[in-house]
């Protein structure tokens, strides 16, 4: 009787043992393999004459938000300093009824113009972590960087949702991470962080006090004069991202207290 319970006891520990070797080879395989789209995207080849283009096009893009940020401070300066609308209509033809509240920019890019940046030779290694790559997809934002340390290599990538807070803050919820194509499970992470700690600096703040890990971010646009965020549109292969114009102090005083008006 005894010897038949041990041989049971025995098979059961030897079924057991084989349950989590099998268990932990798939996880070791799961994770030494790439996930399909990074493995294409990292495939793709830019030339440099692709990426000196996706350079000058979000220059371009800078240099165009920024020129928008001054023309609208400018244009509220003007209508501080001229409150009866007594100087000529001048800053590029606005009439004197300017609404800052209705002053707004758009700008687009797409995860092509992304790609072709990271490939170049400036960021596509940094340290351990090399080849970072993104895709858009229906409010959805992937990321995924290949991390190699001698002959150890493996790829991070995470999924994220993009949002718009009150403030006019951008925000990212991390949804999923993954090492190679294993999920890393989210839910158990969270409940070995400190749930009570935020993390700020220079307009960035990691908060994983809330439901998911999330990060806020402020454009930095000059000291207290940055734009906020209007709306957000992520889909296939690109982002939209629609800007509210930045405000004066004492526009944005008297907004706390009552709508700006221009007559």
């Amino acid at each position: 009787m005894f010897r038949k319970l041990f041989i049971r006891l025995f098979l059961l520990c030897v079924c057991c043992t084989g349950v989590v070797v099998l268990a932990l080879t798939i996880a070791g395989y799961l994770a030494l393999q790439e996930p399909a789209y990074y493995a294409e995207l990292r495939a793709k080849e830019f030339s440099k004459s692709d990426q000196r283009a996706v350079e000058i096009a979000l220059k371009q893009m800078e240099f165009e938000f920024e020129q928008w940020c001054k023309r609208s401070l400018a244009r509220q300066q003007l209508r501080t300093d001229d409150p009866a609308g007594s100087f000529p209509v001048a800053l590029g033809g606005f009439a004197s009824g300017y609404d800052p509240a209705q002053d707004t920019h758009t700008f687009k890019v797409t995860q092509h113009q992304l790609n072709t940046a990271l490939a170049s030779t400036k960021t596509s290694r940094v340290g351990d972590w090399r080849n970072p790559r993104i895709r858009f997809g229906t409010d959805r934002v992937e990321f995924a960087v290949e991390i190699a340390s001698g002959d150890f290599r493996c790829v991070l990538s995470a999924e994220l949702q993009p949002s718009v807070m009150t403030d006019g803050r951008l925000r990212l919820d991390l949804l999923a991470a993954r090492v190679g194509q294993l999920p890393l499970p989210i839910n158990t992470i969270i409940q070995w962080l400190p749930h009570d700690d935020v993390y700020a600096d220079d307009g960035m703040e990691l908060n994983l006090s809330g439901p998911t890990p999330h990060v806020c971010w402020t454009l930095p646009i000059g000291n207290s004069k940055r734009p906020s965020v209007k709306s957000i549109q992520c889909r296939d292969g690109e982002i939209a991202i629609e800007m509210l114009a930045p405000r004066l102090r004492i526009e944005q005083a008297a907004a706390d207290d009552s709508p700006v008006a221009f007559n």
